[in-house]
């Protein structure tokens, strides 16, 4: 009985010990739903985007200081991320390794199914000292892969099955609606119930709505035949567009356009190909650009 008491107890020591190297940080996270600011915290996690309300959330920390105060207390490294408690699982908020020298040239940005014990739910904000000090220091962004000298780059971004909440991230701090800085290429478990990608684009999991539209296959960009919202929070760069075609399914095109100025662009320098009588003829001509009929 003694022998069997000591090695239950020794088992018990040896998984305690385990379950304390493997958490991040350096205090007890598990009471943080009743931390102060919890729930201002993810107040804004289903007041996305109108197409899919888990996309696109707003930071709560941008505007509500209980808010932003959780997030100063919580906030710890996880491997090569800085995550918060959020929900029932946690909330990337910033990629910390170097991409050159964690990542290779590719750029390519696996988020891990689990952090700290918890499954990754959402993608959040960025705070430039990576632990927030005043609220002028936020840039509202997933910062994403830059090299050793600090220079972004192209990237691939993999989301895990579990992930539902991606926040309205931004370039910069003038609030440009990017969502992810430089990146071309969305990557999505099969297993996601939120989201699909094929192409690089990033859809709901239906695929009937494009939320943000890579620049994979460019200047020839075409999306998915079973799309009928055409709602990239990026909007449509022309300098890198050629041709953009859409299907005969598409009923609403949500999306700014735009383009550089120059000498070599002095229109709006790509054509939309679609058909007749679908949303995409009649957002052709409203902001006079070439259209293209397929039929």
């Amino acid at each position: 009985m003694k022998k069997i008491f000591c090695l239950i107890l020794s088992l018990s020591l040896t998984i305690s010990f385990c379950v304390m190297l493997s958490s991040c940080g350096e205090k007890d996270y598990s009471d943080y739903k009743n931390e102060d600011g919890y729930e201002e915290y993810i107040s804004y996690c289903d007041k996305g985007s109108k197409y899919a309300n888990y996309f696109s959330v707003p930071e709560s920390i941008v505007e509500n200081k209980k808010a932003f105060e959780y997030y100063n207390n919580n906030i710890r490294q996880c491997g090569d991320f800085m995550v918060t408690d959020y929900s029932d699982g946690v909330c990337i908020n910033d990629f910390i390794a170097t991409a050159d020298e964690e990542n290779g040239d590719d750029g390519e940005i696996i988020i891990p199914e689990t952090l700290d014990g918890k499954k990754v739910i959402a993608i959040g904000a960025y705070c430039y000292n990576k632990m927030g000090s005043t609220e002028e220091d936020v840039y509202n962004k997933f910062r994403g892969a830059f090299d050793s000298e600090g220079v972004g780059f192209d990237l691939k971004l993999v989301l895990p099955s579990g992930l539902k909440y991606i926040g309205r991230l931004s370039t910069d701090q003038t609030g440009t609606d990017y969502v992810i800085e430089g990146c071309i290429e969305f990557s999505v478990d099969e297993n996601n119930p939120y989201y699909k990608s094929k192409d690089g684009n990033l859809y709901t999991k239906d695929m009937k709505t494009l939320l943000y539209l890579s620049d994979k296959t460019r200047p020839n960009i075409s999306v998915s035949e079973k799309t009928e919202i055409f709602a990239p929070i990026n909007g449509v760069f022309g300098n890198w567009a050629e041709t953009i075609t859409l299907g005969k399914n598409i009923t609403v095109i949500d999306s700014e356009y735009y383009y550089e100025d120059s000498e070599a662009y002095t229109a709006c320098p790509y054509t939309v190909k679609g058909y007749k009588g679908t949303a995409a003829e009649k957002w052709a001509a409203e902001n006079e650009i070439n259209f293209e009929s397929l039929g």
